[in-house]
């Protein structure tokens, strides 16, 4: 508690398991200490209204009763739903999604709960809040979200612990002098001999589960509480800032049943045993292991993930130079596909070669088109066989419509070469379906077509195609300078940043992955073209 009271700390940072009493001992406690010793504007900040409203009434104004200084200044407020007004401060409740949450009043004190289920913008905001009070306090604190979509390192509470000196609770070890341990879920320990077959005896798990240190120390259930009691915050990692701390709560640290090693180890293998392989990508972002870690160990993690391991491609790199068309002998045609943003149109081509039994595709050239006109330049010097530009971009759907029938004037649309592509994140009986759309539909009241083929693309299976043949390089390649010039390293950070977490496409690590969906739509007319399969 003395953090969050220290004239040198702007902001902690409490990333902590479930059930471990953090409201009352992080958030509470400091709240009424405020009240009752250092009268400041306050806020408290939920998740969404409905619990905010709850924990004023059930958790604040009640608790304020333990005190009988807290009770007579409530007694003397004015109190609604939102806000208490005493004569000394007032304490504001706000709800992270409100409209008004980042707007208007400043804070002295600041207490955020339940961040993960936040915006991942708004810690930003709501730092906005105490920037006139220069000895401020923010305190944040939440368990991981296991429901949170995407990427779970990007959960906002383990973004905020990340940026800290990641305080964690550190004990002396009872067989090694001098070394300290700290409790992981990497130390637990349970029986091989209460599994029979595919399944565990888990009450011999609960009875005879343990505890290793790194040291080989062996903890029974019996010293678990004694031996946290002996504990003191450490830092482990350098702070971005040097006025933020930040602390995990994990179960083994709670002097609840909960927290006991055998009761641990029993809910991790019932959890990952629930787990079968054929889940849906739904079933798995709700996954039970995935549940355990949060709630037990605050920690986001990761059961599956598929992204490209080598970042540098080397595997793919083949001896040719950009814009450069490797196929000596037999048949080869250019492939070039389009990624439409609000203002850019990012480009890729791509040289796909027939040579008897085999297909081997080589990257050609990419680049950033402003406008339709420019796209027009780029697209004509490689006279592609096939162009495929995304049509998925609301704003400029009709644009690109337009731009796809203009090339369909002299030609039936199904054998067009400029084709629309629109990915799909729902399929399920197939992986691409043509459909001729007239890009006037809508636009005009009566007469004249103008048509164009639109292709829907399953985006699950291609990208999937796409980081195998990335991974192995047998068919898929790159030029060899491409690690050694400006131009290959945009390509490798834009192309290998894009991964698939928990049966869930996450990402992109960098701000722009357009050419990883270019190479995706690549794969995409390759198959059209029947050349993949």
């Amino acid at each position: 508690m003395s953090w969050s009271v220290d004239s040198n700390i702007r902001e902690v940072v409490v990333n902590k398991c479930s059930r471990a009493g953090g409201s009352e001992t992080f958030l509470l406690t400091r709240l009424r200490y405020g009240m009752a010793c250092h009268p400041e504007p306050m806020a408290y900040y939920g998740a969404d209204m409905v619990s905010v409203e709850t924990f004023m009434e059930d958790r604040i104004k009640r608790g304020m009763g333990l005190a009988p200084e807290l009770r007579r200044m409530l007694g003397d407020a004015r109190a609604t739903e939102h806000s208490i007004r005493f004569n000394t401060m007032d304490l504001r409740a706000k709800w992270a999604r409100q409209k008004s949450a980042f707007k208007q009043d400043g804070y002295a004190l600041i207490l955020a709960d339940e961040v993960s289920t936040w915006p991942s913008f708004a810690a930003d905001m709501l730092r906005k809040r105490a920037d006139m009070y220069p000895f401020h306090h923010i305190l944040f604190i939440s368990s991981p979200d296991p429901a949170r979509k995407g990427n779970p390192d990007q959960d906002p509470i383990c973004v905020l612990y990340e940026e800290t000196d990641k305080c964690a609770w550190m004990m002396p070890d009872p067989a090694a002098p001098g070394k300290e341990f700290c409790w992981q879920f990497s130390g637990l320990r349970w029986p091989e001999h209460a599994k029979h077959g595919d399944e565990w005896d888990l009450d011999m798990v609960r009875a005879e589960a343990h505890y290793v240190t790194p040291h080989g120390t062996v903890i029974s259930n019996d010293q678990r509480q004694a031996i946290t009691a002996t504990g003191r915050w450490v830092s482990t990692a350098k702070s971005s800032r040097d006025d933020v701390r930040g602390i995990k709560v994990v179960a083994p640290m709670i002097p609840t049943s909960s927290g006991d090693f055998g009761e641990l180890a029993a809910r991790f293998l019932s959890a990952k045993y629930r787990l079968r392989p054929e889940g849906t990508a739904e079933e798995r972002l709700h996954n039970p292991i995935r549940v355990y870690f949060a709630e037990y160990w605050a920690e986001a993690y990761r059961e599956e993930q598929v992204q490209v391991h080598d970042a540098t491609l080397a595997a793919c790199v083949r001896d040719y130079d950009w814009g450069q068309v490797p196929c000596d002998g037999g048949q080869f045609g250019i492939f070039v596909t389009v990624d439409v943003q609000k203002f850019h149109l990012w480009w890729l081509a791509r040289a796909w070669h027939i040579d008897g039994d085999e297909v081997h595709s080589y990257l050609i050239d990419y680049g950033n088109a402003a406008s339709m006109h420019d796209l027009d330049d780029a697209v004509g010097q490689y006279n592609p066989a096939l162009v495929g530009i995304d049509i998925g971009y609301a704003l400029r759907q009709s644009e690109v419509a337009d731009w796809c029938a203009s090339y369909t004037d002299n030609v039936a649309p199904r054998d067009a070469r400029v084709i629309a592509l629109r990915g799909s994140e729902k399929m399920q009986k197939s992986i691409i379906d043509m459909q001729i759309r007239d890009a006037l539909e809508g636009r005009r009241a009566a007469g004249g077509t103008e048509l164009y083929a639109e292709l829907t693309w399953n985006t699950d299976v291609f990208r999937d195609w796409l980081i195998e043949y990335m991974e192995t390089g047998d068919s898929w390649h790159v030029p060899r300078e491409i690690a050694n010039t400006k131009q290959g390293l945009e390509y490798i950070r834009q192309a290998t940043t894009t991964s698939k977490v928990d049966g869930e496409w996450v990402g992109p690590k960098h701000r722009q992955d357009h050419l990883f969906d270019c190479e995706a739509m690549q794969m995409v007319l390759a198959r059209y073209d029947q050349l993949i399969s």
